[in-house]
């Protein structure tokens, strides 16, 4: 089956696209400012978007987004040669994804899996696009790994909670319309 045919992946690949969009490329700034879901949508894609050809097309809309932001106005600063390094990086959310079938958490057990494994994703990934930031954008003369360490951790936190809030959303989004469908199919049951 191609995968352009399953309305599913569609549908989902078109609202992570839209999540992706909306926070990072600074369009609702005037209006409010939410963290960027890049990593989350990654995750997420490694779930349910399990054919290679769904990380390529985000790293191509990731790109694209980033593009006409700067073109707008938007600080290129992080855009340097280190700036591929983002493929690696996103890749690591996405295979950890791929751990899972199904944002569904049926017990504790399931959620510390997902977070655990959430949390080692969003680490390596920031250990890639941050140390590759710090090693080959141009803008550290000297770099050390002591100071590296004294800049990395004041971002590191902010990096990884943005795909915590988004995946937990995502999860309580998957589990509500799951509980919603049974109980409508719960009410068409009993009519009959």
């Amino acid at each position: 089956m191609s995968v352009l045919r399953k309305s599913p992946d569609i549908a989902l690949t078109l609202a992570l696209l839209v999540l992706m969009t909306m926070t990072r490329s600074h369009l609702l700034k005037p209006v409010a400012s939410f963290p960027n879901a890049t990593l989350a949508v990654f995750f997420i894609a490694g779930i349910y978007l399990r054919e290679y050809f769904y990380p390529a097309l985000l790293f191509l809309a990731a790109g694209l987004i980033d593009y006409v932001a700067i073109q707008n106005g938007v600080s290129g600063w992080c855009v340097t040669p280190a700036y591929i390094a983002l493929v690696p990086a996103y890749l690591a959310l996405w295979f950890g994804g791929r751990q899972f079938t199904s944002l569904e958490i049926g017990s504790v057990r399931a959620a510390l899996s997902l977070a655990g494994v959430l949390l080692a994703g969003s680490t390596v990934s920031f250990l890639i696009s941050n140390g590759s930031f710090y090693l080959f954008s141009g803008y550290y003369n000297e770099p050390s790994l002591a100071e590296y360490a004294r800049r990395a951790i004041q971002y590191y936190p902010g990096y990884i909670s943005s795909a915590f809030l988004y995946v937990t959303l995502a999860a309580v989004a998957r589990v509500a319309a799951t509980a919603l469908t049974q109980a409508a199919h719960r009410l068409g049951s009993a009519r009959t």
